[in-house]
């Protein structure tokens, strides 16, 4: 099956919070590594699913792992 790319644009902070979520890090820890609150990392996350029309975490990284906007 192959799928074409999605165009979104990430910024660095974006990636640095995918990549800590595909690590399996909760909110609150993503949000102690950042310096930014629990409630900000899921409003981040929130808003990448939706731009992404996707309904989970996981899907979210899926997606980034396939349009290798992370590795």
């Amino acid at each position: 099956m192959m799928f074409s790319p999605i165009s979104v644009f990430l910024s660095d902070r974006d990636r640095e919070i995918l990549y800590f979520v595909a690590d399996g890090l909760t909110d609150i820890e993503i949000g102690h590594k950042l310096d930014l609150s629990p409630k900000t990392i899921n409003h981040r996350i929130e808003g990448l699913k939706r731009e992404l029309n996707v309904k989970t975490r996981v899907q979210v990284i899926v997606t980034a792992l396939r349009n290798k906007w992370i590795y």
